[in-house]
């Protein structure tokens, strides 16, 4: 029996629908085993994180508390050092603790990245999460991480101090007003699916690792001789950026390629709810 040029046309065109299904299905499930995987790490790691923002804010009222002769101030001499010196020594006090939290988090989620993208791949190799590759990514993320989250608390601190100085507040109104942002800092959503600063930090920094556990894990099966490629992958509703959506739309990619968004692999900005996909390269 022969079919036609239409018959086969048609044929052609139900196959490619039953392999978008099968490929669209496969990427939800990549996405919600992730979900599963992280849940308790960020659970724990946002605990962490709200428990610390909370003791920088305790530290730095105390410290701040020796400096109320600073206020009220006048616009022409506004004394910043004290203040931010104050901030670089509670900084000091929690930054190595900071960091030590955020390096047990990333490893569990680094090496529940790096098994999940094995068995997906199911080529009877294990992630090798003692690898030194994946030990020195440990040390010098969080490190810069704890950095970068410091510098960023002390430019909000900042300018609630500058500008309480600027306007003459007292200085109970600036304390209060400090106060608050780190309460903010447990409590305040900052984004839709984000409930507070401390949950980002554990959303986005889990991901991250989860993400290059991934990532590393193709590369370790590249050094064995196995080419590897890798593909952006987003929720696919109305809130993904442009940018993930060009990501995704740059399709399969080699390992070592980066994305159209400069990026290796998601996530791509804080809060991020993208995900990579990876296999072995196929042969054109």
């Amino acid at each position: 029996m022969s079919l036609s040029l239409q018959q086969l046309e048609g044929l052609k065109d139900s196959i490619d629908v039953l392999l978008e299904a099968v490929d669209s299905y496969y990427n939800s499930k990549v996405g919600a085993k992730k979900a599963k995987l992280l849940a308790p790490i960020i659970s724990s790691l946002e605990k962490d994180a709200t428990r610390i923002f909370k003791k920088q804010g305790r530290l730095y009222l105390a410290e701040m508390g020796k400096h109320k002769g600073l206020f009220p101030a006048s616009e022409a001499a506004i004394p910043l050092d004290p203040l931010d010196d104050a901030w670089e020594w509670v900084a000091a006090q929690t930054s190595a603790e900071f960091v030590e939290t955020l390096k047990r988090a990333n490893a569990k989620a680094l090496k529940a990245g790096g098994e999940a993208g094995m068995t997906t791949l199911n080529l009877g190799v294990s992630f090798e999460v003692s690898h030194p590759v994946a030990i020195e990514w440990l040390e010098e993320h969080a490190a810069k991480m704890v950095a970068e989250i410091d510098e960023t608390t002390r430019s909000d601190i900042a300018r609630i101090v500058n500008n309480g100085l600027k306007t003459g507040e007292s200085y109970d109104k600036v304390a209060r007003n400090i106060k608050n942002k780190f309460d903010d800092f447990a409590v305040r959503k900052p984004q839709l699916h984000i409930q507070s600063r401390a949950h980002l930090v554990a959303v986005t920094e889990s991901a991250n690792a989860y993400e290059e556990g991934t990532w590393q894990a193709s590369k370790q099966l590249q050094a064995e001789g196995i080419p590897m490629e890798h593909a952006w992958h987003t929720v696919g509703d109305e809130r993904v950026t442009d940018e993930c959506l060009s990501n995704e739309a740059d399709g399969w990619i080699d390992i070592d390629e980066e994305f159209s968004s400069s990026d290796l692999h998601p996530p791509r900005f804080p809060g991020c709810r993208c995900s990579s996909l990876s296999r072995v390269k196929e042969e054109k």
